[in-house]
């Protein structure tokens, strides 16, 4: 982010800038609460309350740390993922749309029955919202 590039006029990618100084802002907020060894269980675990004392003191909004907390619990997934596919010598992703499909065909050999519940229960949770 501090790159000379930056600095200079059409050179600095001005909204992949801004997008992530926001999710160093979001990050920062939310390590400064939990602490620097926070783990995916305290991550997830993390009440409405305490997201709000972090949305207050970080000054972002709760949706960010949602947001922050989602995408950290899909980057585990893709880890796991691609442990399983070296593991068993299958290929290894080059590309997102690979990625995709990837994680689409091994993600129900990597998860636990617990992890499949909650993420069905997650995806029901966002359909209903959509049909609002």
């Amino acid at each position: 982010m501090s790159d000379w590039k930056t600095k200079l006029p059409g050179m600095g990618y001005t909204n992949q800038v801004k997008t992530m100084k926001e999710a160093q802002k979001v990050l920062q907020a939310v390590l400064s609460y939990v602490g620097d060894n926070a783990t995916a269980d305290i991550l997830e675990n993390l009440s409405r309350r305490d997201k709000l004392k972090i949305a207050v003191e970080g000054d972002i909004h709760v949706e960010d740390i949602d947001t922050m907390i989602a995408q950290f619990q899909n980057m585990q997934l893709m880890h796991k993922v691609l442990r399983y596919r070296k593991k068993e010598g299958k290929s290894i992703p080059k590309d997102e749309a690979s990625m995709t499909l990837a994680v689409q065909q091994d993600a129900i050999k990597v998860m636990t029955k617990q992890e499949r519940s909650k993420m069905a229960k997650t995806m029901q949770a966002k359909a209903m919202r959509g049909m609002r």
